[in-house]
This record gives structure tokens, C-alpha cells and sequence, in this order.
């Protein structure tokens, strides 16, 4: 996967169910290297091997690309298996047999798994709005963990991100994460100061306020209702008594 779609924190969830095996575990191949060599990761694999014991790794797709190459000569058989699965990484439907008997090696590849899908983004916003608690700091804390809680503010948000997954738009567990936690903080880091008072910077600004350190937000800033529309025009064509004003 790539930097922030979570494969170092899915190791770190399962570390106490892989050491019961005495695994060997590498939280981050990248870091395991030395000076863009990966032969300090295949000498560890081969040792996991020797003592018999399972090999974990988080790779990203250049060392495991260096990893399938040097593999070749080195572990030949576990190599053809790694080559086929990374050539082959969606599973429509449960395994054959004749899979489930293939060589135990196993790739899953969570670039292909989507943070903006609904049920995914619905379980990280109530596993943050459930470790904030109320301040007295920042009112407007409380004010954004009332909102947020609110079942048809949280449904209007997941559906935003959902239909942004449908049409092909992907982000990070990491980047989600952090947009949910400022739009809990009211935290704006293109203003100054970044973190609102009173009524400034509420969670729908921060939703659609643009970061270029995130490709998300730009995402997201194209489903910013005032772009098509505002609060003001709609009650002007609601209120059929008043004139319609010149300079729309």
C-alpha cells in the first residue's frame, strides 16, 4: 500500500496474534533498507525461513517491487507466488481450493481498499467523536461534537464522501483521519489564527476548505455547496414578495 493507507497500524493491531507464532515482523520495509539496497529485508526473510517461523512485512510498491526482483534468484519458488499475486491482487469471491493449496505466502494490497467508502469513514468518525471529550477551552468543540453526533449531519457527511468513492476518488486512512479530527478542532490551517473562536471555522468550513497537502480537500472542495449556491440567493427566490436584485 501507500504511505498512510494503514499497513504498519494493521501490524501493530495483530502484533499479539502474529508474535504468538514468533513471527518476524517488519513495520516499514523502507526503513529496513539501507541506502535503497533491499538485501538487508531478503536476508530477514530468508531467516524467518531457516528458523521456520512466519515473515510480515509493510511494504510500500518500490521495495516490493526491488523485493520481487532480487527474489528471483534468491527464493525462486516463493518468488514466482509473489509475482502471481501481485499481478493479481483483487479476489472477487472466496478462494478455490486449488488457491487455498498454493505456497503460504499472502499479499493484500490496501491501496485498493477505499477510506471514503461509507462504512469505513462512518466507523473512524465515531471512533473519534467517541475519544473527544467536552472542553470548556473551546466552546467550540462542544458545539461541533453536538453536530457531528447528530445522525442526519453525520449521514449528509458520509454520503459526500461515498459518492466521491463512486466516482473513482480515493484518499488515505491517514489523510481521512486527520480531516475528521479538525473538523471536530474547528482547525483551519490556512487562517490565522488556526484554530477558530466563538462561531469561526465550523466543521462544514474545514470540510471544504482547500490544503494542498491533501489531494482530498480539493476533492472535496468541488462538492462545496456554496459554489453552486448560497444561503442568501436560496431564501431570495424562496420569498417570492421581494424583487430579485440585479448583479447575480
Amino acid at each position: 500500500g501507500n504511505a498512510g493507507d494503514g499497513k504498519t497500524h494493521v501490524l501493530r493491531k495483530l502484533s499479539s496474534e502474529i508474535r504468538q507464532y514468533g513471527a518476524l515482523v517488519i513495520e516499514d520495509a523502507t526503513a529496513a533498507m539501507r541506502q535503497d539496497s533491499i538485501v538487508p529485508i531478503l536476508d530477514l526473510w530468508r531467516k524467518a525461513i531457516l528458523d521456520k517461523v512466519p515473515f510480515c512485512i509493510a511494504i510500500n510498491e518500490y521495495p516490493l517491487y526491488l523485493l520481487r526482483r532480487a527474489a528471483k534468484d534468491a527464493l525462486p519458488i516463493l518468488a514466482e507466488e509473489l509475482d502471481r499475486q501481485c499481478s493479481n491482487r483483487l479476489v472477487y469471491a472466496a478462494l478455490p481450493e486449488k488457491e487455498a493449496a498454493r505456497h503460504a505466502l499472502l499479499v493484500i494490497d490496501l491501496s485498493l481498499r477505499n477510506p471514503l467508502n461509507r462504512e469505513i469513514s462512518g466507523k473512524m468518525l465515531d471512533r473519534i467523536l467517541a475519544g473527544v471529550m467536552p472542553t470548556e477551552l473551546l466552546p467550540i468543540i462542544d458545539r461541533h461534537l453536538e453536530k457531528l453526533r447528530d445522525e442526519r449531519v453525520r449521514t449528509r457527511i458520509l454520503n459526500v464522501f461515498g459518492r466521491l468513492a463512486e466516482i473513482g476518488v480515493r484518499t488515505t486512512m491517514r489523510e481521512l483521519w486527520i480531516l475528521l479530527a479538525r473538523m471536530v478542532l474547528g482547525y483551519r490551517w490556512d487562517l490565522s489564527p488556526p484554530l477558530g473562536e466563538k462561531l469561526d471555522h465550523w466543521y462544514s468550513e474545514v470540510l471544504f476548505a482547500s490544503d494542498p497537502r491533501f489531494s482530498i480537500t480539493e476533492e472535496l472542495r468541488q462538492t462545496d455547496p456554496a459554489i453552486h449556491s448560497h444561503p442568501v440567493w436560496d431564501a431570495t427566490l424562496e420569498d417570492r414578495t421581494s424583487a430579485v436584485s440585479t448583479g447575480w
